[in-house]
């Protein structure tokens, strides 16, 4: 056993002394009762079995031992428990965790602050009351918010049934806007037999139905006019069944999207029952003849009911002194001669039709002193470039909206003195480059003009309509241009 040295207190220091500031790092046990410190050497563990071999240098080495013991002293830990021990030892754990627990907040820190700057406009949601929170190694697992939300693909057995479910559909809309069209002309067709039945009743003086009968273009008109309207009549059965069917179409092939999109990750849908459908609706919606057949159970109107209805607008009706020419003027034009075409005074049905059938790109028409809105409706279907109508004076808002619906070029309106507002607000959405108001003196809405000019247009008007133009144009820039200045 090595010696226990006493070192009191207040003994001063030396170079064998250790420093008492060391000895604080390594928390000796200070005796209060005494104020001494116990300094030991290591000693070996008690009881020890020695080998017979090393009995012979047990006592040189004792004796080193001896020696090193004074030499240098070495501080052990005394098994007498104090408080101060306790308390030391307390302390040190205690230290040790908040420096633990200060590690990892300051770590949490900085990884949220890392993760807030790579995803700065992402918010963080909290968390639910009461949730527990479970701290893993694993790799955090990615969130289904974020995660990319697979295409819906159609399995191919269905992509050449939903291709034809289409064209079908797009085939039953084709015929209807067909049959439409069929109705149009049919109706138009009506208009001028009517118009040439007034003027025959005019010309003739048919008072009464059995006059009619015995006049042979007059009967000839009446019956043309009620086949006519037999026939409108007629279309109506195939047109409803038209539409019904690319409704019925169009129903199931949202029906079929919406199941084909979820197929992959719903259970329950029945594709088989859905092909069964499918095959069925195109085959009851397939046009053939019989289903695109006229109805006939339609009673045509009676004879002397059209006489009478013609013979009412006979009498408000007035024949022009140019009636006869305008008339000869529509033959020609409809037999495809356009030498007099421009020379006519009154523009009738029939010679408006042929007109807007012809290749001519440039129509003059400066004769012509009013435009009812039948008439301008067939003349926007001409396909031409330029219409001059000079000797209008006055446009009927009807006629307007024809007008502007027209898809050529250049109009010129020159002869116009007013332009009303309801005739005016469809000139901004006309397509046309061009347009000629040199003969207007009034006009009730400018910024129509204007709203047309901003976008393109160009505009000849009169000094005084242009200067109203002008200036509604700086009305409207100066707002912006005062907005432009605070900004800057």
């Amino acid at each position: 056993m090595n010696p226990t040295v006493d070192i009191p207190a207040d003994a001063p220091h030396s170079a064998n002394t250790p420093h008492r500031d060391a000895m604080d790092s390594d928390a000796p046990d200070i005796t209060p009762s005494t104020g001494k410190m116990d300094l030991q050497t290591e000693a070996p563990p008690a009881e020890q079995a020695v080998d017979p071999s090393l009995q012979r240098t047990e006592g040189k080495l004792e004796d080193e031992t001896a020696t090193a013991a004074t030499d240098r002293p070495v501080l052990i830990e005394v098994n007498e428990t104090s408080p101060g021990s306790a308390r030391v030892g307390l302390f040190s754990r205690r230290l040790l965790l908040r420096v633990a627990v200060a590690g990892i907040l300051v770590g949490a820190l900085i990884a949220a602050t890392w993760l807030g700057l790579l995803h700065p406009g992402t918010p963080e949601e909290p968390a639910p009351a009461g949730a527990e929170q479970v701290e893993s190694s694993a790799p955090a697992a990615v969130s289904s918010e974020n995660a990319p939300v697979p295409m819906p693909v159609e399995p191919p057995e269905w992509i050449g049934r939903m291709r034809e479910l289409e064209r079908r559909r797009s085939q039953l809309l084709a015929k209807a806007e067909e049959v439409r069209t069929l109705q149009r002309l049919y109706r138009y067709g009506i208009l001028e037999l009517e118009e040439d039945a007034v003027r025959l009743i005019k010309r003739h003086a048919l008072e009464n139905f059995s006059q009619a009968l015995q006049h042979r273009q007059m009967e000839f008109a009446l019956q043309s006019i009620r086949s006519r309207q037999a026939f409108i009549a007629g279309l109506e059965k195939p047109l409803r069944w038209l539409i019904s069917g690319s409704e019925e179409l169009l129903y199931l092939q949202r029906w079929l999207k919406i199941d084909l999109g979820v197929l992959a990750v719903a259970e329950g849908i029945d594709m088989e029952a859905h092909a069964a459908r499918l095959e069925a609706t195109l085959a009851a919606y397939l046009p053939t003849a019989d289903k695109l057949a006229m109805a006939t159970e339609a009673a045509p109107s009676a004879l002397e009911v059209l006489f009478k209805h013609l013979a009412d607008q006979a009498r408000q009706t007035t024949l022009p002194a140019t009636e006869s020419v305008d008339a000869a003027i529509a033959e020609e034009v409809c037999a495809g001669e356009m030498t007099r075409y421009s020379e006519v005074s009154v523009l009738r049905l029939k010679a408006a039709r042929c007109l807007a059938e012809s290749a001519a790109t440039e129509l003059f028409l400066n004769r012509v002193k009013e435009l009812p809105a039948i008439v301008a409706q067939k003349l926007s279907e001409w396909p031409g470039d330029w219409l001059c109508l000079n000797g209008l004076k006055r446009i009927s808002p009807e006629a307007a909206r024809h007008m502007f619906a027209w898809q050529g070029r250049w109009i010129s309106l020159n002869g116009l003195i007013e332009l009303p507002a309801d005739a005016s607000t469809h000139l901004p959405a006309w397509g046309g480059q061009q347009i000629e108001l040199m003969g207007l003196k009034k006009v009730e809405a400018v910024e129509h003009l204007v709203r047309w000019e901003e976008a393109g247009g160009k505009l000849f008007l009169p000094e005084e309509i242009r200067r109203q133009v002008d200036a509604e144009h700086r009305a409207l820039r100066q707002p912006v241009a005062s907005e432009k200045g605070k900004r800057g």
